[in-house]
């Protein structure tokens, strides 16, 4: 397996990890205020094991790039013939060369390695702060769900009590009041449930805030990306890696100095003493056929088609992700275009409360006002999501 096909293995595993970060040492229950959006993402972040595991290998793939650019450690060699000691004694220094085009490949290979982890770290970064706006924007949604469906238990309580005072007075059945009744059980087990429903959205994001409430107002996302750029740098860097290998094995075939040595000898073998500068150098044969460089070539090829088609699978779904923000946008501007509508109908049922309105139609008429809010509060719940996957999609 070579470099580039174990990168893309070990990406991989790390993108799925990212998405459940350790964050239970962040935990901080007891600690008062409340945080910003951006400080959840940010605690997330920190505290996400794959991401500190990826953060970490930024400045490997560095490290790995300086040494592909340093000259290999010199040998110091001391021969003797241990038949003879001291008669052919040789001291000789051997300085491992750089194979010039074989070199080049390899810091290719590294430097597109460092770009690699650079874009992996920025894509984990995205999947580990889209889980925490996600979950921001669930509690937000929690928090509105929770206030309506209160709203709505007031409602049929106040319908149901009507009803009761109307079939005390005689000028209502007890059909009414059975039915009214029921709504009013219904309406609070339904706010029972949107409860327990904020208290578990709120706990499982105190994981991600360091114990503290989340600020309901603070902005979620920044600037919305225009391209997927981390996906398209990820997809050169993996093919950057693919092409450095094959061109290391294509110059391997070529023969390259490997080593130069440089010694003295004194020889008193003969009864005479005869000192000789020596020079060595060993020059890197490659077996015919080239199998190497030809299957080196067609995984490149191979590498380099699936990262391309990896990008532009980003850029579609990029893409996608922006129609569906601006398909809920634009659903959310035609609720609020009826704001109004939703004004003038609620002050009708305040007058109309003031003024003894039967129970059953003023009913029907909160009843209109509070399901427009739910859809209000849908409509921007969908905003926050697509919000959130389209500034993932960029990255």
């Amino acid at each position: 397996m070579t470099r580039a096909v174990s990168l893309v293995g070990a990406a991989r595993g790390l993108a799925l990890g990212a998405l459940l970060p350790a964050v239970a040492g962040a935990q901080t229950p007891d600690a008062p205020g409340t945080a910003t959006c951006a400080q959840v993402v940010q605690t997330a972040l920190n505290a996400s094991q794959a991401v500190g595991a990826a953060r970490a290998g930024v400045p490997l793939a560095q490290a790995q790039l300086d040494a592909a650019t340093a000259w290999e450690t010199p040998e110091l060699r001391v021969r003797d013939n241990l038949a003879a000691p001291g008669q052919e004694p040789r001291v000789g220094l051997r300085v491992p060369l750089p194979r010039w085009g074989v070199g080049d490949a390899l810091r290719g290979a590294a430097t597109a390695g460092v770009a690699l982890s650079r874009a992996e770290l920025t894509l984990l970064e995205a999947q580990v702060a889209l889980t925490a706006r996600l979950q921001v924007a669930a509690v937000r949604a929690a928090r509105r769900d929770a206030a309506l469906a209160a709203r709505g238990a007031e409602i049929a309580q106040t319908a149901a009590a009507d009803s009761a005072r109307a079939e005390s007075a005689g000028v209502a059945n007890g059909v009414a009041e059975t039915l009214n009744r029921l709504d009013t059980l219904t309406a609070r087990a339904e706010a029972d449930a949107a409860v327990v429903h904020l208290a578990a959205a709120e706990a499982t994001l105190a994981r991600y805030a360091g114990g503290l409430s989340v600020d309901a107002a603070s902005p979620c996302v920044g600037p919305l990306p225009d391209a997927a750029t981390p996906h398209t740098e990820r997809a050169h860097a993996i093919a950057g890696v693919a092409q450095a290998e094959r061109d290391e094995a294509e110059r391997g075939l070529w023969p390259w100095p490997t080593f130069i040595e440089l010694a003295w000898q004194r020889d008193e073998t003969g009864g005479e003493r005869n000192d000789r500068a020596l020079a060595e150098v060993g020059v890197a044969l490659s077996w015919p056929g080239g199998a190497p460089a030809r299957a080196a070539r067609a995984e490149a090829a191979q590498v380099t088609a699936q990262g391309e088609a990896e990008a532009q699978a980003a850029e579609r779904a990029l893409a996608d992700a922006r129609a569906a923000l601006d398909a809920a946008r634009a659903h959310l501007a035609r609720l609020n275009s009826q704001a109004p509508e939703l004004e003038r109908a609620a002050a009708l049922a305040d007058a109309a409360e003031r003024a003894g309105a039967p129970g059953s139609e003023l009913r029907a008429l909160r009843r209109k006002v509070l399901d427009y809010e739910r859809a209000r509060a849908a409509a921007m719940y969908a905003v926050e999501v697509a919000e959130a996957e389209v500034v993932a999609g960029g990255g």
